[in-house]
């Protein structure tokens, strides 16, 4: 990223996947990408431990999401279970949106989700609409 930014490309053209195994590793490449001005930060869920149950996966991103402060923003969710062995379902992940801390929800708004398999979309759409 630094290279790139040092070739004259503009940060706000990148988004830089910053997944690591712990949270504090992903916090500390996030808040450098977002404080460079990137577009947005792309991560998958911690993976050290497989499987990986919902409930870690979410509570990964939770505290991801303090650890940031006000750059938990543009967050692309990674959803690539084949490679991380993590996967998440589509009504955990709705869930993962709804933190009770009324803060953290608004930062969870920005976030997006790129998704390997259309099923896994369809149904997390559908979890989503509920509300």
């Amino acid at each position: 990223m630094n290279g790139l930014i040092a070739k004259g490309i503009l940060p706000s053209a990148l988004i830089v996947g910053t997944g690591c195994a712990s949270v504090e590793d992903t916090a500390t490449l996030s808040n450098h990408a977002m404080d460079k001005g990137c577009a947005g930060t792309l991560i998958h869920p911690s993976f050290f431990f497989r499987p990986a149950d919902d409930d870690g996966i979410v509570d990964f991103y939770e505290q991801l999401v303090r650890r940031l402060g006000t750059n938990a923003r543009n967050i692309v969710l990674y959803h690539f279970p084949e490679v991380t062995g993590a996967s998440l379902s589509p009504s955990r992940s709705a869930a993962s949106f709804k933190f009770p801390n009324s803060a953290t929800a608004t930062k969870f708004r920005s976030i997006s989700i790129f998704i390997a398999k259309l099923q896994f979309s369809s149904n997390l759409i559908k979890e989503l609409d509920r509300d």
